[in-house]
């Protein structure tokens, strides 16, 4: 039994009709707060307390930071933020008195290629849902944050990415398994994390971007030394060398900075005696 809410009504229906006759949809923006309780206490007349909610709602206001205004700002952090925790309050409202329940957010990457204003709330829902991970695990809620990359989705290829050229010059310069996601891909983990199989798995974070997230990791940045990451094929002996007596002398250095804490404490203890 399934609740699909959109702030497209035609949308909603289709998906919900897709479904099957377990499913309703429901016309909801979730940026305003009366619609959310609107929308949870539909959930609860048609079908008692939600047991899994997934946050999937999203927006984007792509302008240079000068162009920005606090209406672009608010409409962004309500859509992409404050929605799961006008969502999740909701639900979990319900869901404590059951002892079960799933919070899966669908958010996004919060390492921006430019001023992005939703991986600002992408980055402040990961740090939101680990904590409130924590909150409710001892009332049998877990609560988990799924990124998703490229997926071959109406918002990827009609509007980031409208050419296949442009799209395989992406896919060469970002994702290391060479091609787009599908929609499946996302969904199979979010089918998995609302499953028992998930049960003893809270607060985490998990990718599914074909290993873009790693391929932006373009170097190690140690104490102001930059470490050029290679291929295997394209390492050197010297580039051993190098790595190897960069790590020793961060050892040093940090065996150096205990030594002198260790005398300072000493010395703080022999001060009180």
């Amino acid at each position: 039994r399934v609740v699909v809410a959109d702030i497209n009504s035609t949308a909603a229906q289709r998906v919900a009709a897709s479904l099957g006759a377990h499913a309703s949809a429901f016309t909801c923006d979730v940026s305003q707060a009366s619609q959310v309780q609107a929308l949870v206490a539909h959930c609860v007349s048609q079908f008692g307390v939600p047991d899994i909610v997934v946050n999937n709602a999203g927006m984007t206001i792509r302008k240079p930071l000068l162009e920005q205004t606090d209406a672009d700002w608010q409409a962004v952090i309500d859509t992409d933020l404050t929605s799961c925790f006008r969502m999740s309050r909701e639900a979990a409202r319900r869901m404590v008195r059951q002892r079960f329940g799933r919070i899966i957010n669908v958010t996004g990457a919060n390492e921006p290629f430019g001023v992005n204003i939703a991986s600002v709330a992408k980055a402040g829902l990961h740090n939101w849902a680990k904590g409130l991970s924590r909150e409710l695990a001892r009332e049998g809620i877990t609560v988990n944050c799924i990124p998703p990359g490229r997926i071959n989705s109406e918002q990827i290829l009609e509007r980031l990415h409208p050419t296949p050229e442009n799209r395989q010059a992406f896919i060469d310069a970002n994702i290391p398994i060479g091609h787009f996601g599908e929609p499946e891909d996302l969904g199979h983990l979010i089918a998995f994390l609302a499953s028992p199989l998930a049960r003893y798995i809270t607060g985490e974070v998990i990718h599914v971007d074909g290993g873009m997230e790693r391929a932006r990791q373009r170097g190690i940045l140690d104490d102001g030394h930059a470490v050029l990451c290679r291929n295997l094929a394209d390492f050197t002996g010297q580039d051993v060398h190098a790595l190897c007596d960069n790590f020793r002398c961060r050892h040093r250095r940090l065996l150096h900075t205990d030594r002198l804490r260790n005398r300072a404490r000493r010395r703080q203890g022999n001060a009180r005696l």
